[in-house]
C-alpha cells in the first residue's frame, strides 16, 4: 500500500512540476525589458506611423467594442481597462518666440486614462478636462515626467549661464556653463583642461 502512495504521489508531481516550469516560462515572455502584463491580459495597439493615423471618428467604434463587448467576446472577467492614446512627435517651441527654427524639443501629445490613480506628482496639479485649446489662453496643460522636467531646467539653467556671460560664441565660457549646470560632468568630457 505504501509503495502505490508513492508511486502514485511521484507520478502526479511530474505534471505539476512541468506546469510550473511552463507558467514561469510564459511569465517570463509577458515580462520583457521591464513590462508586466498578467497571463491572460489582452493588448490592442495600433500605430499610425505603421498603418496610417486615424482620427476620433474612426477610434470611437473601437473603443466602444474593447470596452463594453470585448470580455464577454472572449470570456474573460474585465478588471482594468487603460487607454493611451497619442500623437505623432511634435515640434515644441518655447511661448512666444516666433523666430527660433529649432524646437526645444520633439514631444508626443497624448492621454492615459486612470493615470490619477496610478502616479504621484511631485509637482503641481493634473491638467482640467476640456478641449485642446479651449482654455481662456489657448494653452494646453500637460503633465511631463521628472526625467524631462529635469533635463529642461538644466537647458534653461546653461542658456542663461551663456546669456549672462556673453558667451554665444565664446566657446570656453560655454564649456564652464556647462560645468556650473550639471558639475559631475568630468573637465575631459568638455575640454575643460584647466
Amino acid at each position: 500500500m505504501a509503495g502505490l502512495i508513492v508511486a502514485v504521489g511521484i507520478l502526479s508531481s511530474i505534471p505539476l512540476y512541468a506546469d510550473a516550469v511552463q507558467q514561469r516560462l510564459m511569465q517570463g515572455e509577458l515580462t520583457e525589458a521591464g513590462t508586466y502584463r498578467p497571463p491572460f491580459s489582452f493588448l490592442w495597439r495600433y500605430i499610425g506611423t505603421w498603418n496610417g493615423n486615424i482620427d476620433r471618428d474612426k477610434y470611437q467604434p473601437i473603443d466602444e467594442y474593447i470596452s463594453q463587448q470585448a470580455a464577454n467576446t472572449i470570456g474573460l472577467p474585465l478588471s482594468l481597462l487603460v487607454r493611451h492614446v497619442q500623437t505623432d512627435k511634435l515640434r515644441l517651441f518655447p511661448a512666444g518666440d516666433t523666430q527660433s527654427r529649432e524646437p526645444l524639443l520633439w514631444m508626443t501629445l497624448g492621454f492615459i486614462s486612470g493615470l490619477e490613480d496610478h502616479i504621484q506628482l511631485s509637482e503641481g496639479a493634473f491638467p482640467r478636462e476640456g478641449a485642446p485649446g479651449s482654455a481662456p489662453d489657448g494653452d494646453v496643460e500637460v503633465l511631463v515626467s521628472q526625467t524631462l522636467a529635469d533635463a529642461q531646467k538644466m537647458s534653461d539653467d546653461y542658456r542663461a549661464c551663456v546669456v549672462q556671460n556673453k558667451a554665444e560664441s565664446d566657446v570656453k565660457q560655454q564649456r564652464k556653463c556647462i560645468k556650473q549646470v550639471d558639475p559631475s560632468i568630468p573637465n575631459l568630457l568638455i575640454g575643460i583642461t584647466e
